[in-house]
């Protein structure tokens, strides 16, 4: 039994590193992963995220005026040149079979609603953070020049 499990592992192993890191396998594995998950998908996430600090009465025409002003060619254009450009081939062959999986999209589909739930409180970090690095009011701006 462990043989076989060794050899499934061993021949996973083989086919992502046998595909060439060149642009023709770059745009095959780029088209294959925006297949699995559309350019549109990744925008209707990022919209109800940033739905979530509109007023509820103001959410759907919000997301409303989103659908109809982003030129979506142009975005899914953008996005696959830089897939093109900044992912080798088996780094896309990886990404496309894990958004092909059912488990990986269910948990994908929750990540709007996770980045929505923790933006807060890294935006308030952020904000801390900067208070902790200016200047206290009354204090010199320098130390070192009086």
């Amino acid at each position: 039994m462990w043989k076989i499990l060794v050899l499934a592992v061993a021949m996973l192993m083989f086919s992502a590193c046998s595909l060439s890191d060149n642009p023709a396998n770059r745009e095959k594995e780029a088209d294959r992963f925006m297949q699995a998950f559309p350019p549109s998908e990744l925008i209707d996430d990022m919209v109800k995220g940033l739905a979530e600090n509109v007023p509820p009465e103001q959410r759907d025409s919000f997301a409303a005026m989103f659908a109809t002003s982003l030129d979506m060619k142009v975005i899914g254009k953008s996005m696959r040149e830089a897939m093109v450009k900044d992912f080798t081939a088996p780094e896309l062959k990886s990404l496309a079979d894990f958004y092909t999986s059912p488990i990986s999209r269910s948990a994908m589909k929750k990540y709007g609603t996770y980045m929505s739930d923790i933006m807060p409180v890294i935006q308030q970090e952020m904000v801390s953070g900067m208070q902790k690095l200016m200047p206290k009011e009354g204090a010199p701006d320098r130390p070192d020049r009086d």
